[in-house]
């Protein structure tokens, strides 16, 4: 009996040796923008008069082709198993955007000016990442390889944009947009850390179709955004 609770133990011990689970903090930040046939670089602010409510000003397409910051902040857990495995989730907030330049105004008094301006899109997301992994260990340096979905629960999303025509007339806009509440994409990470502090290199390829939540003819508008970050690890090895 006491040599079977031997084997026991040591067996416990093996499948357990360098299995941890770690706690961390990360702060992000990036360019995003939208992809696909009804993603733009070039758009138009439009006025127009409602009838009830006056005038009304609007980017005629905000979802932008060009690059914009976006930014983040979120915590992870993992736990490094067998053969230096990793599976763990992140989750946080991250406020994401995209840029379109504006070339032209159209007004209910004239066809349409030139201007100079741009809009930028920012979606408010609160974030869920599962992934699965594995780990390098080079001398003092982990580096952590790991692909899973993410999962993007919209929370509000908004258009401010600014232009000046060519007669020095400004025209501004700023309103909330309705779009799709849940955007899923595919995520991809690298993360090298030293001791407590390490960095991320990340890409976020979106699977959403966003102009499903447009009136009008199909299209199709995704998202993606590059990511980089610092992390802090609070718990762990």
């Amino acid at each position: 009996m006491q040599k079977t609770l031997l084997v026991l133990t040591l067996l416990t011990a093996r499948l357990g040796y360098g299995q941890h689970t770690e706690l961390s903090v990360h702060l992000n930040s990036g360019f995003g923008s939208f992809r696909g046939a009804s993603a733009t670089e070039r758009s138009s602010i439009v006025v127009s008069s409602q009838p009830t409510t006056g005038p009304a000003v609007y980017t005629y397409n905000p979802y932008g082709s060009e690059w914009a910051m976006g930014y983040g902040l979120t915590g992870q857990v993992q736990r490094v198993g067998q053969r230096q495995r990793l599976v763990g989730v992140q989750a946080g907030y991250e406020a994401l955007q995209s840029r379109v330049h504006i070339r032209r105004v159209f007004h209910t008094m004239h066809d349409g000016i030139a201007a100079t301006g741009r809009t930028i899109l920012t979606n408010h997301f609160l974030t869920v990442h599962p992934f699965y992994g594995y780990r390098a260990q080079l001398r003092s340096v982990a580096l952590d390889l790991s692909a899973g979905p993410e999962l993007a629960v919209l929370l509000h999303s908004r258009e401010q944009g600014q232009a000046v025509t060519e007669q020095g007339a400004s025209y501004g806009t700023s309103r909330q947009l309705e779009s799709m509440p849940l955007d899923v994409r595919a995520r991809l990470n690298l993360t090298a850390g030293y001791r407590r502090l390490s960095v991320s290199l990340g890409y976020s390829y979106g699977l959403t179709n966003y102009s499903e939540a447009q009136p009008g003819g199909p299209g199709e508008l995704y998202y993606q955004f590059f990511r980089i970050g610092t992390a802090y690890r609070i718990a762990g090895k």
